[in-house]
């Protein structure tokens, strides 16, 4: 895992405070130090992605089209960011690999839920990986599957 010192703009007893509960709901965990530095604590992610189960009823589905709104704009949100502060930054070999695609494909409900687990488990190799090998950088991968009410709305 490769270790990366965040500031977040909180005191080191703030984010100590909030870390501490994470870790009580299974969310952090402790890291090795990647300096052998006992004076400060590291933390890893205990696993990747997230998962939200809300009830089957009028106000879970609300809350749930309100969370996926959230989440779409905070992902266009980082395809804005990166475009400013990051694109103009790149290297020739990184910016002519940079890819985007907006493919149409008609898929039952069941492949679809296939299709995304295909992906995550595509995912899975490069997000799991203990050591990422030298000379690799984050990669943000943005995916929207947006499926059309067609005759059901």
């Amino acid at each position: 895992m490769v270790a990366r010192d965040i500031s977040v703009g909180a005191s080191p007893s703030v984010a100590s405070w909030h870390l501490r509960h994470l870790a009580q709901f299974g969310l952090v965990e402790d890291a090795d130090s990647p300096d052998g530095d006992a004076r400060r604590r590291w933390w890893k992610a205990a696993s990747t992605g997230i998962s939200v189960s809300l009830p089957d009823t009028a106000e879970g589905k609300a809350a749930a089209r309100q969370l996926t709104r959230h989440m779409h704009a905070q992902a266009i949100g980082d395809v804005q960011r990166w475009e400013v502060e990051s694109e103009p930054r790149l290297d020739d070999r990184r910016r002519k690999a940079v890819a985007s695609g907006n493919t149409e494909v008609h898929l039952t409900v069941g492949e679809l839920r296939r299709m995304e687990r295909d992906i995550n488990a595509l995912l899975a190799a490069y997000t799991s990986r203990e050591e990422p090998p030298r000379g690799t950088r984050p990669v943000r991968i943005v995916r929207f599957l947006l499926p059309d009410p067609g005759d059901e709305s």
